[in-house]
């Protein structure tokens, strides 16, 4: 199982991911800061979910753009769970993250993201092509149609959601991506 979170912005989002199913999910945006919220809201989502720490096989973080005090909450909760649980972490960005939304369809995509003071951070895909970087560099290029059929094609040789992201071996302590 994987734990997702997301702290790029003024909303804070903690979910998880079971094979390609979503389990749980909590996004609120509230006067406090992450800090405050952020490891009371994985606590509670893991309670509800009735996810155990152990069940944790990973934990992906958003890693930007974004918010630098939000990021670094959630980079340092994120590296702080996955060494106290001994789990792989992997990073993805947030402007690509948005685009993963729009696989398959051959418009192009323009992911925005308020960086305020009237500034955005941008991210233009032309025919859906999206790169997903995996956790040991590998890159995975899609590109209208062929996005969904390659997509598929890689769920069925690797059912993980992230691509690239396996749970850990138990004989193995840290082991997690290829």
């Amino acid at each position: 199982m994987l734990l997702a979170i997301e702290t790029s912005s003024l909303v804070s989002s903690v979910a998880l991911l079971h094979d390609d199913t979503l389990r749980a999910e909590l996004t609120i945006q509230a006067r406090l800061t992450h800090s405050e919220q952020l490891m009371p809201h994985i606590a509670d989502m893991l309670d509800k979910a009735s996810v155990k720490k152990s069940q944790i096989d990973g934990v992906a973080v958003a890693v930007g753009p974004g918010s630098f005090t939000g990021l670094r909450i959630g980079l340092a909760t994120a590296k702080g769970l996955s060494f106290a649980w001994n789990v792989p972490i992997v990073g993805v960005t947030t402007p690509v993250s948005l685009a993963w939304n729009f696989v398959g369809v051959s418009d192009r995509i323009c992911t925005l993201i308020d960086a305020q003071k009237g500034n955005v951070y941008a991210g233009v895909y032309r025919g859906a092509a999206v790169v997903l970087r995996l956790p040991v560099g590998n890159k995975l290029h899609l590109t209208g149609r062929q996005a969904h059929r390659q997509r598929q094609k890689q769920r069925q040789r690797d059912p993980s959601p992230l691509h690239g992201f396996k749970p850990r071996d138990p004989e193995r302590p840290g082991c997690g991506c290829r």
